[in-house]
């Protein structure tokens, strides 16, 4: 970062000797020292701002106006205070400018949290002095902010992955080390004792490798780090391989399947992904399905919108309506509605949350509705006609 900074300051003092070599020219040369100059700056994919020593405004690039949300004429050689009066960010601008010519430093320590491309993302403030390179006499100062919201998003993500996993944890923890103990002190002589304290053991240990992998592939979708192998596919298909890999757990529940298998309605998507989001809904579904009116039932309807392009799979369930305080919360990484279920019925409570992130990525909608008799899951694909 240093180095990118310290060959910025080097072009600029470059600039200003070559200005300074233009101050006897033509003005056809002058002019072609200008258009010279607005390339270079232009070209810095980062916001940049060039302000003399009285501070005038005397250059600034697209991204440092994005950033302002200003008009470049409302700021070229304009008094860069005066606009600060009306404009929040440049006031902060100026104000850190100046504290480093006071303090000696070269950059502010505190990223800038700047609301900016309709997204809040962070920079790093670095505040450059032109000299004349004759006798070093202070001729302005550049500004350079440096976009660090990627580094500060990871920053983010391993953060809340190590909270995440610290909290957890805690729990099969704690089994695994009881068992452990009582293992090593005997409290259970008889060998079919000691094997179920090794059977928890070696389930609580399979519970946390499934959450940390699990954990590692959500952070990946959340931001954005993984790459999807789109392809046109069949969903129906998929419908019923998820169905099939389900049947076991359909059977135990005692679960009727509606299902239309005979059409076929081909998407573009990575089908990987799009079956571990069918497969949530389906696990979902199984878990809270309950009896109502004699019905005990989980359906499968795909519902295509040509004029949109979008193809709607949605997955439904007789049961109980989920209540208005838990319905967008149930999204959430580890959210349980139910406190007691997920370490009886083995889940993570990430499921969901992997349908967020996987949906996130697609840009596409994603929900659930109460209805009179039960839940409806749905999320929607783009569709290939």
């Amino acid at each position: 970062e240093s180095h990118e900074f310290a060959e910025v300051s080097e072009n600029f003092n470059r600039m200003a000797k070559r200005l300074s070599d233009y101050h006897s020219s033509t003005l056809a040369q002058i002019k072609a020292a200008k258009n010279y100059m607005e390339t270079i700056i232009n070209s810095v994919k980062e916001p940049i701002i060039g302000l003399n020593n009285e501070l005038t405004i005397l250059f600034i690039n697209d991204e440092a106006l994005n950033v302002l949300n200003l008009k470049r004429e409302e700021v070229l050689q304009k008094p860069a205070q005066e606009i600060s009066m009306r404009n929040d960010l440049l006031r902060r601008l100026i104000r850190e400018l100046m504290d480093s010519q006071i303090e000696n430093r070269a950059s502010k320590v505190e990223p800038l949290k700047i609301y900016a491309d309709n997204k809040e993302s962070y920079f790093q403030m670095k505040c450059m002095q032109i000299n004349k390179q004759s006798n070093n006499i202070n001729e302005g100062y550049v500004i350079m902010l440096k976009n660090i919201t990627e580094f500060k998003e990871l920053d983010s993500a391993k953060t809340t992955f190590i909270s995440t996993i610290s909290h957890e944890l805690k729990t099969p923890i704690a089994l695994i080390q009881g068992y452990s103990e009582g293992l090593l002190e005997n409290v259970n002589t008889d060998e079919e004792s000691r094997k179920f304290y090794a059977e928890v053991i070696l389930d609580e240990t399979n519970k946390m490798d499934k959450l940390v992998k699990q954990l590692l592939e959500l952070m990946k979708l959340e931001y954005g780090k993984r790459q999807f192998n789109d392809k046109k596919f069949n969903i129906v298909e998929v419908e019923k391989e998820v169905v099939r890999k389900s049947k076991v757990m359909l059977e135990e529940k005692k679960v009727k399947i509606e299902f239309n298998l005979s059409e076929e309605i081909n998407v573009f998507a990575d089908d990987f992904y799009i079956e571990q989001v069918i497969s949530n809904y389906i696990t979902n579904a199984i878990k809270h399905v309950k009896e109502i009116d004699g019905k005990k039932v989980i359906s499968i309807v795909n519902e295509v919108n040509i004029e949109k392009n979008k193809v709607r799979v949605k997955i439904f369930n007789t049961g109980e309506n989920i209540a208005e305080e838990h319905i967008n919360r149930i999204w959430n990484r580890f959210y349980k509605v139910d406190e007691s279920r997920n370490r009886t019925d083995g889940g993570t409570g990430i499921g969901l949350s992997f349908v967020k992130a996987i949906m996130n990525n697609y840009g596409n909608r994603y929900g659930v509705t109460n209805k009179e008799d039960g839940v409806e899951f749905y999320f929607d694909l783009d569709l290939i006609v």
